[in-house]
């Protein structure tokens, strides 16, 4: 189905840069909150940087692609520096199209990762790009919120399918969704 994710992983921290080679991956357009931190972290945490690092030292390259206001996605950077893009309207595809090209990066060396369905699997799908997902990490509890998670229930309820043997994960997903699958 059109947005269901490629890949599902409990977190960023199970995504090593091994995963990104073998799919030919090479620049990784990547959401902030709820993917990497929750709103409420301002900087990346040490565990994050040296995710980072881990992966620049294999050849991965980053930018950033969030809907969120400027001022939050230059705070977060500050220490990064990746070429990002604040206001992206995700999922319309213009802000991660514009990131690739001004990268010199061909669609099929990219990834999106993010937290959302709607947003960042949809941005993906449009791109034509790999799809890599993580549950949210604190997810917001505001009734939008709430209805896009309900949402995005029939987007999952595919990969779910197509994928059985991942009962632990699909569990984390109902856990931090509150969305049933089954």
């Amino acid at each position: 189905m059109f947005g269901t994710p490629d890949y599902l992983f409990s977190s960023i921290y199970d995504i090593t840069p091994n995963f990104f080679i073998k799919h030919g991956v090479s620049f990784v357009l990547c959401d902030i909150d709820n993917t990497l931190v929750t709103y409420d972290d301002i900087t990346p945490p040490k565990e994050l940087m040296e995710w980072f690092e881990n992966m620049k030292k294999s050849g991965i390259g980053f930018a950033f692609v969030s809907n969120n206001c400027p001022e939050r996605v230059e705070a977060f950077n500050r220490e990064l520096g990746y070429p990002y893009i604040a206001k992206a309207k995700k999922p319309l595809p213009c802000a991660p199209l514009r990131l690739l090209k001004e990268n010199g990066i061909k669609k099929s060396q990219a990834a999106m990762l993010g937290d959302q369905i709607l947003t960042d699997s949809m941005a993906a799908a449009s791109l034509g790009i790999l799809s890599v997902n993580v549950p949210p990490i604190k997810d917001r509890t505001g009734s939008f919120f709430k209805f896009k998670r309900r949402i995005e229930k029939y987007f999952m309820r595919p990969y779910w399918k197509k994928h059985p043997d991942q009962g632990e994960l699909c569990r984390l997903w109902h856990e931090k969704t509150g969305n049933k699958y089954k």
